[in-house]
This record gives structure tokens, C-alpha cells and sequence, in this order.
């Protein structure tokens, strides 16, 4: 099983807090200043996952593989009337008012739909990927 979670679930942390690594041990700071009702919900359903793994497990019990795909900002055609959050960072930023969390120099990697549905593929492809 595939499931598409967010690079906000590891790398959202109070400033000057951030691990050096983030890895699948390392979840944000749920109580970080900011975090978007979006980034919250991300949160919440990767760690419900994760529990239901870990339960199932404890139990003894049969459970399906999975990985979780962490894409950063995904963005793909822009569909004219719909507004969309990652349509409107790329306006802010291109109308040089995206300020993210109080920071100016905020950086942020960007992906394609496209590749995070080939990621979902390879996922079901590859044995490692999983758990």
C-alpha cells in the first residue's frame, strides 16, 4: 500500500530546533507557530498509519506493507477558477510577497504530480520501499 504523505511531517520544527537529519524516526513539532491546518491533517493521517502499523504488529496480527511518499510542494497544471494553496505560494512568491512563517529567505523544494504518481509505481515495485 502507497500512500501520499508531506515533507511537512519531518521538517517543520520551531526555529533553531530542526534535527540534522530527518529520516522516518523524526515527525515535526506539532505545536510549531504557523503550521497550516493542511500540514496539521498531513500530520495526523501519517501518524494514524504508523500506529495502526505498529498496533497490528504488536498483535501479531497480518498487516499490508507500506510506504509513505513525503513529495514536498507538488504542483502540476494549473486549472483556470480554482485556488488552490500551492497556486497561491507560487503567486505570492512571484509577486514578491511570500513570506513563509515570518521568514523572507524561506526555501522550498517543488515536484511534479507527475513524478510523485511515478514515485507511487516504483514504490509498488521496489520490496525495500516498504515499512
Amino acid at each position: 500500500m502507497v500512500f501520499t504523505s508531506s515533507t511537512n511531517n519531518t521538517s517543520v520544527h520551531p526555529p533553531g530546533k530542526c534535527p540534522k537529519v530527518l529520516d522516518e524516526t523524526v515527525f515535526s513539532d506539532f505545536k510549531t507557530p504557523g503550521l497550516s491546518p493542511y500540514a496539521k491533517s498531513m500530520m495526523v493521517k501519517e501518524k494514524t498509519v504508523w500506529d495502526f502499523v505498529e498496533s497490528k504488529k504488536v498483535k501479531g496480527e497480518y498487516c499490508p506493507e507500506i510506504v509513505a511518499l513525503l513529495p514536498c510542494n507538488t504542483a502540476g497544471e494549473i486549472i483556470p477558477g480554482i485556488d488552490l494553496s500551492t497556486t497561491y505560494c507560487y503567486y505570492k512568491l512571484l509577486n514578491g510577497d511570500f513570506f513563509w512563517m515570518g521568514n523572507p529567505y524561506y526555501m522550498q523544494g517543488n515536484v511534479s504530480v507527475a513524478d510523485v504518481a511515478m514515485g507511487h509505481l516504483r514504490a509498488l515495485e521496489v520490496p525495500e520501499a516498504a515499512n
